[in-house]
């Protein structure tokens, strides 16, 4: 049986910059502070310490851990990522997306993937939702603070 692929979008608006909304997104030991995330290690950094598409972001959340690699930065703009290892999905693509404007942001989070086992869509997909949009509301808030 084939599994269905699965995506969500969660939007918000934030009275905060697009650089300073991207600044909290594109380094990842900011997430420890805005989301559920209890720490995180990174690896392949651009030579000035920060983030560039390649790196590896390990997240350990609890007992879980998962790793991703940046697959795009465009600052001020938008990165986009994708789930390595850590749960049992396939062809995941995600995005967190910044539109300017007047005053602050409109901020989109995107989630794309495909359950590794038959029957579990329903419940990553919930998860994932649940999770993101704890992440979210948590940036909306570090953002604004």
């Amino acid at each position: 049986m084939a599994t269905k692929a699965r995506s969500f979008t969660i939007t918000a608006e934030t009275t905060a910059s697009t650089d300073h909304v991207f600044a909290l997104i594109a380094d990842a030991t900011t997430w420890t502070t805005w989301t559920p995330i209890r720490s995180v290690e990174r690896a392949n950094l651009a030579p000035d310490g920060t983030e560039q598409v390649g790196t590896l972001r390990s997240f350990h959340i609890g007992v879980g851990k998962s790793l991703e690699e940046v697959t795009g930065l465009f600052p001020g703009k938008r990165i986009t990522y994708s789930l390595r290892k850590g749960m049992p999905i396939s062809n995941h693509v995600a995005s967190i997306e910044l539109e300017p404007r007047e005053s602050g942001c409109v901020i989109t989070w995107y989630e794309g993937f495909t359950p590794a086992i038959a029957g579990t869509g329903a419940f990553f997909a919930w998860f994932l939702h649940a999770f993101i949009a704890k992440c979210m509301d948590g940036l909306v808030k570090k953002a604004e603070a």
